[in-house]
């Protein structure tokens, strides 16, 4: 074999194939246009920074016998008492204390609206709606729309314009203030009905005999002569430290 021959055997042996070289060109990755995706990504971060809302302004601020202020260019208050409002323009919530509020919401302009006391939240899309909160527990009355609300001890319902509901209190002393707002108002027949579900929550003993004193005073005011007996036999054998008020309180008309 001459020389020539062995040059020609290695070259067989060691050239691909052309069905090979086919394989090895199918499987090579492309070049990757670096340049082109770079400005792409560029071009879609300045895009972004463009359309992308700009963060709404915080709201927070305390609300205090103010005659009319605006929450944002949607929310309108008249405010007579004491709470606070947070959240920004289209999504406010109202923490009221105590005394009048007014608010009117914009329809239909995306404003996302509560006002929440300890007895209810009231929600709101676009509506004119009052709250009071006083001792007697929170009142709402809607003038314009409807609103959610629900209280403390219920289900959510609607309110629709010139409905009102009350929303009572949540704890015993909230109801011994509420007795006590009744009983002045000579509401006798609500003082004892109240009485009956605040001594349900198993208030501590001073304030249980603070409502059943104003029972006392409302069966004599009534003239349910036997349950104010009753009421005043029951109330000497558990609280004699108490008795110069309880005879006092039998005593009233």
């Amino acid at each position: 074999m001459t020389l020539q021959d062995h040059f020609d055997a290695m070259r067989a042996a060691t050239e691909p194939s052309p069905g090979r070289l086919a394989r090895i060109r199918a499987g090579r990755s492309r070049r990757v246009p670096w340049g082109r995706l770079a400005l792409a990504a560029v071009a879609v971060g300045l895009a972004t920074l463009w359309l992308w809302p700009e963060a709404p302004e915080p709201v927070q601020h305390a609300l205090e016998g103010v005659a009319g202020q605006q929450l944002g260019p949607h929310v309108h208050v008249h405010s007579d008492g004491t709470g606070e409002v947070s959240g920004h323009a289209q999504h406010l919530t109202v923490q009221w204390r105590s005394g009048s509020l007014q608010v009117e919401v914009v329809p239909e302009r995306g404003v996302q609206l509560q006002v929440v006391t300890d007895e209810a939240v009231v929600r709101v899309v676009g509506t004119a709606f009052d709250v009071t909160r006083d001792a007697l527990g929170t009142q709402v009355a809607v003038t314009r729309g409807q609103v959610a609300l629900r209280c403390a001890d219920g289900p959510e319902r609607m309110l629709t314009a010139n409905q009102s509901q009350a929303c009572p209190p949540v704890d015993a002393a909230g109801w011994l203030r509420r007795v006590t707002a009744l009983q002045v108002q000579g509401r006798h027949r609500e003082v004892v009905d109240d009485v009956g579900v605040a001594l349900q929550l198993q208030p501590p003993g001073a304030i249980a005999l603070e409502l059943r004193l104003h029972r006392l005073t409302a069966w004599v005011a009534l003239g349910e002569t036997v349950q104010a007996a009753q009421e005043r036999a029951v109330l000497l054998g558990e609280a004699p430290q108490a008795a110069d008020r309880i005879e006092a309180a039998a005593a009233e008309r």
